[in-house]
């Protein structure tokens, strides 16, 4: 499984779930982005979060306000 965290042109590629929640609190604080999962098939699906600027605080979907983690990532 492959990440890529799009930001109009400040992408990021990560490995795992856990190097894309840390990307995201370290490069993208206070910022909306996307991030694109691709599974070994091919296939494609992407998360549109909300990071806040507090390292603290969670990351939440833009659009449903539901919380996203690494188990939001792997599923």
């Amino acid at each position: 499984m492959k990440f890529l965290i799009r930001n109009f042109g400040d992408d990021q590629h990560c490995d795992t779930p856990e190097s894309v929640i840390q990307t995201l609190h370290d490069r993208y604080a206070g910022k909306s982005v996307s991030v694109i999962k691709t599974v070994p098939s091919g296939m494609q699906s992407v998360f549109y979060v909300d990071v806040p600027n507090d390292p603290s605080l969670s990351i939440f979907d833009s659009f449903t306000g539901l919380l996203v983690s690494t188990e939001t990532l792997i599923h």
